[in-house]
């Protein structure tokens, strides 16, 4: 075991949220035993789990350092009241030479830190004082070669971004500590005088965005965040693939509107409102795109976020209040990590992969955490009947040559009957067509037994087709021949 200034002794208390994990536990506390550095307190919450969690963690660290609390608690609130617990209590300094610097290190049911990653985090702690918060590089749970976090950000469209294109592989190309917006929440370490400074999470952000919002405040009270690189920890985010069963609400729901609240309360009041009427037409353009696609539960989630924030307008109030002293300091150190959104660049982007039946174009490595798709957002259902309709080559042959035709034949869509020098208005309906074609004489000059022309079947079939309206064939007709003059077509003997 190595250590860190000899002046100083780094206290650890792990903080391990269960909420229907039992069957990952067992590796969480055995990754936790192989620690380098080991933690001194280690304490369990279970939020009402179904699966016999709270059980399999009591078994496995103790039952006096296990409570459970109600299936709806919030992860900022169920950590706020195991920091209360007697096993998480602050041990009372021995030596007056020794300085003791209290830490939090909070880790996910479903997550499994390396043997070196609390040591790794310690150690770049303690060559930065005004550092606070820290996570490690994050990899995928199942399959441990991908990435999925190095650091989190958001963008003004309330996206949450990673700068990890879907599927990459870690190679050692993101490898460098560094000064970020946030780290997750699963392996945050924390120290303990700031947690109780800021009041840790904000309790209305119960899933998803909570550790961005706390990691922004920290910035706005003078103090830094950054990830650190070779401290690994694989997660396999269960609650943002919607694989925990049974959740009251769809979590894409929360993490879009907990997104929208984090803006709302933390950007500085002539910003936020500019962002915030982006974000608001950005979710209705997006919802109505998911409509019209047949998504219904991506459509449901943008409306839900946009109805959540303007239905408590308390909430906001509050919100900004808290944050009041530090939100100008915390936006001059959050704004560089914050980029545009490009709502409209992204719709496009997937109206492009609709229509070719591919994926939508990837910009910028998004990730949502409330999907498994990069989220906020895949624009594209694969499995979507409106997606595979309007991929096929057929249909959109048809559409571009419907509006290539409509374009050229504009002056044709008037409501005025079609006529000219030798077009006069077609007047009657499909029965009378039907009569003059089977008729055996017809009434033209001294009259005539000579067969009708054949084409006058076609028209009155249209019409017919088209609720018997003559006019209507004729126009249909004169549109799809794509002719700009019909003064030039000849006259039908039954036009009258």
């Amino acid at each position: 075991m190595s250590t860190t200034a000899p002046q100083t002794r780094h206290v650890v208390t792990a903080i391990i949220v269960a909420h229907d994990g039992a069957r990952l536990l067992p590796g969480l506390v055995e990754a936790l035993h192989a620690q380098t550095y080991q933690v001194e307190r280690v304490v369990g919450v279970d939020t009402g789990s179904r699966d016999r969690g709270g059980a399999v963690l009591a078994d496995l660290i103790g039952h006096d350092a296990v409570f459970g609390m109600d299936r709806s608690t919030g992860y900022g609130e169920a950590v706020a009241v195991a920091l209360q617990h007697s096993a998480a209590r602050h041990t009372p300094r021995t030596d007056p030479n020794l300085k003791r610097v209290e830490w939090i290190w909070l880790l996910h049911d479903d997550c499994e830190p390396a043997p070196e990653t609390l040591e790794r985090l310690l150690r770049a702690a303690s060559r930065d004082r005004s550092v606070v918060v820290l996570g490690p590089k994050v990899l995928d749970g199942q399959d441990r070669r991908v990435l999925r976090e190095v650091g989190v950000a958001i963008d003004r469209a309330g996206r949450r971004i990673t700068g990890i294109e879907p599927g990459e592989i870690d190679q050692g190309q993101h490898d460098h500590n560094r000064a970020v917006l946030a780290v997750g929440s699963a392996g945050m370490l924390i120290r303990r005088d700031v947690w109780d400074r800021l009041g840790g999470f904000d309790a209305r952000l119960r899933l998803f965005r909570d550790d961005l919002d706390f990691c922004w405040r920290v910035q706005g009270a003078g103090y830094r965040v950054q990830v650190v690189t070779d401290a690994v920890l694989y997660h396999r985010e269960l609650s943002a693939r919607r694989r925990r069963l049974g959740e009251a609400i769809d979590p894409r729901k929360l993490d879009r509107r907990n997104a929208l609240y984090v803006l709302a309360v933390n950007l500085p009041l002539l910003v936020m409102l500019r962002v915030m009427a982006g974000c608001v037409a950005g979710s209705l353009a997006r919802a109505l795109y998911f409509l019209l696609t047949k998504q219904l539960d991506l459509a449901a989630a943008q409306v839900y976020a946009v109805a959540g924030l303007a239905g408590h307008p308390l909430w906001l109030w509050r919100g900004r209040r808290r944050r009041a002293a530090g939100r100008g300091e915390g936006y001059a150190a959050a704004r560089m990590f914050i980029p545009p959104g490009r709502t409209l660049l992204r719709l496009a982007e997937g109206i492009a992969g609709l229509v070719s039946g591919g994926p939508s174009q990837a910009s910028g490595g998004k990730h949502q955490a409330a999907s498994e798709e990069p989220e906020d957002e895949q624009f594209v259902d694969a499995q979507s009947v409106v997606r595979r309709v309007i991929a096929n080559p057929g249909v959109q042959l048809f559409a571009v040559l419907l509006v290539v035709a409509l374009v050229a034949e504009r002056r044709l869509l008037g409501t005025s009957p079609l006529g000219g020098g030798a077009l006069v208005p077609a007047w009657g309906g499909a029965s009378g067509l039907w009569q003059e074609y089977l008729a055996g004489f017809h009434a033209v000059g001294l009259g005539s037994t000579a067969s009708a022309p054949p084409y006058l079947a076609v028209v009155a079939a249209l019409a017919t087709v088209l609720g018997g309206q003559a006019w209507l064939a004729v126009h249909v007709l004169l549109l799809g021949c794509g002719s700009r003059r019909p003064t030039r077509c000849s006259r039908s003997p039954s036009a009258r």
